[in-house]
Formats: structure tokens, sequence, C-alpha cells
């Protein structure tokens, strides 16, 4: 039994740094900017994009709300660039939303907007919302691509999928 816990310890041990990882906030306005200077870009694993308008517009009305987001998990590259492992369909909506290819839509809580998209807020509220703080969880190696895929794997494992 003793020779057991060794071996488990090693294993342990030996799997855990892969997965050791910092944490991290970033305001929307310049991780918006990473991602369109290719800085932050969406792992390549990363094909169907499942969100529709109503998940995306539900999303945006929880940051207008103030509500926390679940933190978004990114690679820290050896060549300074950041790989998104898992978040890309909150940050896509951010960025649509942004950039007015998102107009809100069936908005339970601020009715007033359905139908808006970000210009039509106030100048004070689209400054608010692009300083809202997105938390990371940044990995502290550069891990392989089968640890990005296991990762994204074990964080996506308990999601539901919605209604399209």
């Amino acid at each position: 039994m003793k020779d057991t816990f060794f071996e488990i310890e090693k294993q342990l041990e030996m799997l855990e740094n892969m997965y050791n990882y910092s944490t991290s906030e970033y305001r929307i306005e310049p991780l918006l900017k990473m991602f369109h200077q290719n800085e932050l870009f969406i792992s390549e694993y990363r094909t169907n994009f499942i969100w529709n308008n109503y998940k995306k517009s539900r999303f945006i009305e929880s940051l207008l709300l103030g509500m926390p987001a679940l933190p978004m998990f990114i690679c820290n590259r050896e060549d300074g660039l950041f790989e998104l492992i898992d978040g890309a369909q909150r940050l896509l909506a951010i960025d649509q939303f942004v950039n007015e290819n998102l107009k809100l839509t069936e908005l339970e809580k601020l009715t007033f907007l359905n139908g808006l998209g970000f210009m039509d807020l106030s100048f004070f509220r689209r400054q608010k919302f692009m300083l809202i703080n997105i938390r990371f969880q940044v990995s502290i190696h550069n891990i392989s691509s089968e640890t990005k895929k296991d990762i994204f794997d074990r964080l996506n494992t308990n999601k539901t999928r919605p209604n399209l």
C-alpha cells in the first residue's frame, strides 16, 4: 500500500504541473484590442459556435447588470501570444455587440434594450461597458495541444446545449 501512495503522488505531481494557472483580469476594451490585433486568438480546435442571439443577448445583459462572468481560460504561449482555450462564445458575443453585429433580443430584465445595439447606449454606458473586467485563468506553462483540448473538454463537460 505504501508503494501505491508513492506512485499516486508521483503521478499527481507530474500531471498537476501541466494544469497550473494564475488568475488575471482584463477590461473589455484592451481585451478586444488584443483580439483584433491577433495577440489573443481562439484555439484552432474550436470550430462550432453554438450560441444563438438569445444566449448572446442574455450574456450581454448579465454584464450590463454587473453580474460576474465565468472566467475564460487562456494559454500564455512562448511567442507572447494568448490562446483562448475556453470562453470563445463569450468573447465573440462581446465583440459582436461592441461592433454593432448584435442587436439585443428577448431580454427579461433590461427590456428597454430589446432591439438595440451598443451604439444605442449612452456614451456613459458604452464607456462603463468597455471598463468591465473579465476574469481569466491563465495557463502558466506553454501547454500541449492535447492538454488544451483536455482542459476545454473538462470545462465544458456539464454544460447544456442551448436551443438553436
